[in-house]
């Protein structure tokens, strides 16, 4: 069986499982594989020695954009996906995550060292920017103007669009705002980072920086006004305003991550930044990996 690649996103993995073995899929088990959902992702952890939840986990965190969704955890958390393994026929990935984004500079790397370009998850969240290579990303063939797709390496060209000319080395990758290349970033750090933070400190942290930023009434308008610069960031402050409204009434820590990277975005210079203010002791720090083996039994 092949190997995954470096954050590689799953839904490219088994496209090109496809094309290289198709034998494969004619029968048994590989013969129905569904990638989005849970037990697919049991079956292509096994096939690639990745056994049992251990195995899982680990596809799910290397390789699906769910290393940000559980970045915080309750301390009573057990385990890293709850009873994601125990269940079966779980969506694990939804439709806004199956258009594709390429960089010109990923596409010129992989094509030297490996014959061949691939979909990245890091490219799959609806961001602008690559944050590896800070160049603008592709989301539509230059040619004909359709949007790129996963459905289309089934032509078997392992290209993301049927036109010679999909991608053009003409245009300008630099064209992007400083906001949407640190939010580039900051996405980046958050799926790399590789423990769980105990979510009241995250809390704590954030309604600081709060009440610190409502004090200087004057520098947060600024700040805004920089963050509406980029194309994907100008609706942060109605999320910002209806987050703290949420804080203000309810008193509920935050749980979801993904609302909290936009938080972050808005709040602190940088993920460094956001880990120093968070002042989480070390001990208290869980590595994601030693949560891997464990899940829930009850439904």
């Amino acid at each position: 069986m092949i190997h995954i690649l470096e954050d590689e996103a799953i839904d490219c993995f088994a496209y090109r499982l496809r094309l290289v073995s198709p034998e494969l899929f004619r029968t048994g088990p590989w013969s129905g594989l569904n990638e989005r959902h849970s037990d697919g992702l049991k079956l292509i952890s096994a096939g690639l020695g990745w056994r049992g939840c251990y195995g899982f986990n680990k596809l799910l965190h290397m390789h699906t954009n769910h290393s940000v969704g559980w970045l915080l955890h309750q301390p009573t958390d057990f385990s890293f996906s709850g009873d994601l393994y125990h269940r079966s026929s779980v969506m694990i990935k939804h439709a806004e995550f199956w258009s594709i984004a390429l960089c010109y500079g990923c596409i010129l790397e992989d094509t030297n060292m490996l014959g061949f370009i691939y979909w990245r998850r890091s490219h799959q969240w609806g961001g602008t920017v690559c944050a590896r290579h800070e160049m603008k990303l592709v989301k539509h063939c230059f040619t004909c103007g359709q949007n790129f797709y996963l459905e289309s390496l089934k032509l078997g060209l392992w290209q993301p669009c049927v036109c010679k000319e999909w991608i053009s080395k003409d245009v300008n990758y630099l064209d992007f705002s400083i906001s949407d290349l640190s939010y580039a970033r900051l996405w980046n750090d958050f799926s790399k980072f590789n423990f769980q933070i105990p979510v009241h400190y995250v809390s704590r942290a954030l309604k600081e920086r709060l009440k610190f930023m409502s004090e200087k009434s004057r520098c947060w308008s600024d700040h805004v006004t920089d963050l509406g610069a980029g194309s994907d960031t100008c609706s942060l402050h109605s999320l910002f305003i209806g987050m703290s409204e949420w804080w203000k009434y309810s008193g509920n820590d935050l749980l979801n991550s993904v609302p909290l990277i936009y938080l972050v975005h808005m709040m602190f210079n940088s993920f460094d930044d956001f880990l120093k203010s968070v002042n989480c002791p070390p001990d208290e720090l869980v590595s994601i990996s030693t949560k891997w083996s464990n899940h829930l039994t009850d439904v």
